[in-house]
């Protein structure tokens, strides 16, 4: 075989995409995990874990112990190259979601949020949203939303009432920013009762003049049972 045919092969070789999670061979550039590796992590079908008339919540995948790994891992020990797994899920969903609705989004119509840190600790929800939002060439502002008060942490409430109340009326929004979107993605890594991601939507809704004109989607990257810490 001449060098060159050679160099060639290694180069297509490099440019093949590989699933995130096995590094696995992949057949098409807009997946980001092979058909295994969407088994062993639970990537959900798209559909909505809460649809409301003023609040829809997604899940990219079913909380497992491949998935508690990634997250667990990523938020509080601080792996490396972590979220770029994280990021390939909402990425996968996402496109899922986006070929079911056959409805084209212009990137520069989409704002995407996350949900704040508390007690002024890190946000790593920030680290696998901005790369969601850099491939889908979406705007990304974190810090846009706020506590305006103390919440106890949530998985400590293992009642679905509980849970809303805690939250209730703790988010704000810096109103700067939210002009010229006409739909906001609200990013987290967890969801149970999907009461964060609700009091994110109305803070959202309530700091619009016209909330009508927008819409708010809610993603958070696995769905967990309530019980489970």
């Amino acid at each position: 075989m001449k060098l060159g045919t050679l160099l060639e092969k290694v180069k297509t070789a490099l440019k093949s995409p590989v699933c995130l999670h096995c590094e696995a061979r992949l057949p098409e550039n807009t997946l980001q995990f092979c058909s295994r590796c969407q088994d062993v992590l639970g990537l959900r079908h798209p559909k909505p874990v809460v649809d409301l008339p003023t609040f829809v919540c997604h899940a990219a995948t079913h909380f497992n112990p491949e998935v508690k790994k990634l997250l667990y891992g990523h938020k509080f020990y601080g792996q490396e190259g972590l979220e770029a797994q994280l990021a390939g899920l909402l990425i996968q969903y996402w496109e899922g979601l986006s070929r079911q609705a056959r409805q084209a989004i212009h990137p520069e119509n989409v704002l995407v949020l996350t949900i704040p840190p508390h007690r002024m600790g890190e946000s790593r929800v920030e680290d696998f949203a901005r790369r969601f939002a850099r491939h889908f060439g979406y705007d990304f502002r974190p810090g846009m939303l706020l506590w305006q008060r103390r919440v106890e942490p949530q998985h400590t409430l293992n009642d679905k009432r509980a849970r809303f109340a805690n939250i209730a009326d703790s988010l704000q929004v810096h109103k700067r920013g939210l002009r010229g979107h006409e739909v906001i993605v609200v990013v987290d890594d967890i969801t149970t009762t999907g009461a964060t991601l609700y009091e994110a939507t109305r803070a959202l809704r309530q700091s619009l003049a016209h909330p009508e004109q927008m819409e708010i989607i809610t993603l958070a990257v696995a769905k967990v049972p309530l019980g489970v810490r």
